[in-house]
């Protein structure tokens, strides 16, 4: 009797790490259940049914829309839309488009390549720390000076680090 419990458990225990491995998404792509991103193409259908990702795919929207910190009044001004407003990066003062980099299709800040000679770069916020932020991980334009952001918009005041160790344009607090 304690052979078979024994058996039984040790079965139980190989089942649930074979559900743990690699597994294909929706898009036909592998993802990671460890919260691995999969970059992915742009196929997404806007929302996420592997079970893997609970925020919505990056689906592009509007293809002549602005990018990571380009600035914004509304969604449909921005490439993915999405146009937000944060206290850190921005001070509030005005919207930029950017797109969730937390996991799913087209996540990767850099899946769109540079723009004006700028990568971007994903800044993550815990909700207890950072509840204010609209989103807890959005993408944001990489600099070395304040003279980078100025095309994004005029607003920039800065070049600094939010979170993590990369310069982001920034409004000074």
């Amino acid at each position: 009797m304690r052979t078979a419990v024994l058996l039984l458990c040790a079965l139980t225990l190989i089942a649930c790490d074979a559900n743990d491995d690699d597994q294909t998404s929706s898009s036909g792509t592998a993802a990671s259940s460890n919260g691995g991103t999969d970059a992915g193409t742009n196929t997404g259908s806007g929302s996420s049914d592997d079970g893997l990702c609970s925020y919505e795919d990056n689906v592009i929207s509007n293809p002549e829309g602005g990018f990571q910190g380009d600035e914004c009044t509304e969604d449909s001004d921005c490439r993915y839309g999405t146009c937000v407003s944060s206290p850190l990066v921005t001070g509030d003062q005005f919207k930029f488009c950017t797109k969730q980099c937390n996991c799913g299709v087209n996540s990767e800040c850099s899946a769109d390549g540079r723009v004006d000679g700028l990568d971007s770069t994903c800044l993550r916020f815990g909700v207890s720390s950072y509840p204010d932020e609209p989103m807890t991980a959005f993408c944001q334009r990489e600099c070395s000076s304040v003279s980078d952001c100025k095309s994004f918009s005029e607003k920039y005041t800065d070049c600094r680090v939010i979170v993590g160790v990369t310069k982001v344009c920034t409004v000074s607090p």
